[in-house]
């Protein structure tokens, strides 16, 4: 594995051009993320991306909820520098970076609960407690009727559920010319 500057297995200047080969419909997540936003009887003022890697799902979501101010969490500094370079052109008062943080260890005082979380692909790696612990510190950032989103690989609980995953996720490499030995 190759040294980075994040937890990914990517470098942060290369992650947006590799995550797609990895994650199989990794770019769905985010315009379903923002299909389910657009439906809540409200529009956000704040959303808080926890696990924001380079921006990219509030970069789509920016546009589409121009009043709302958006939060950017990350353990990794590298991937929050492309964040802010990604979305250099939003004005001030419409983002937030946050200084880096794990989910589970933010402790930066926010001056308003948000409306909407979103955490994804970032707390799946974690031990239970410490998912735990990120989910709490989400529900407690949160609006009396705030909305988490989240989207983690979860490991199945059967053999049999196992092994359909690694024909999934093996059809899936292969489609894009990787090898792999299952």
């Amino acid at each position: 594995m190759k040294d980075t500057d994040n937890t990914t297995s990517h470098k942060s200047d290369e992650y947006d051009s590799q995550i797609e080969d990895i994650i199989p419909y990794y770019s769905i997540f985010h315009r379903e993320i923002i299909n389910l936003i657009k439906s809540l009887t409200f529009e956000p003022k704040n959303w808080l991306d926890t696990g924001c890697g380079t921006g990219t799902l509030v970069n789509m979501a920016r546009d589409i909820f121009p009043r709302t101010r958006f939060y950017l969490l990350d353990p990794s500094k590298g991937m929050l520098n492309e964040a802010q370079k990604k979305l250099s052109d939003m004005p001030a008062d419409c983002l937030k970076l946050l200084k880096p943080s794990p989910t589970q260890n933010f402790s930066q005082k926010l001056e308003d609960k948000m409306d909407v979380i979103t955490a994804i692909q970032c707390h799946h790696y974690l031990s239970l407690g410490e998912r735990k612990k990120a989910t709490k510190v989400c529900y407690n950032l949160l609006n009396e009727d705030g909305v988490y989103i989240t989207f983690e690989n979860i490991k199945p609980l059967t053999r049999e559920g196992i092994e359909i995953g690694k024909v999934y996720w093996g059809n899936f490499q292969l489609a894009r010319g990787e090898m792999f030995p299952w």
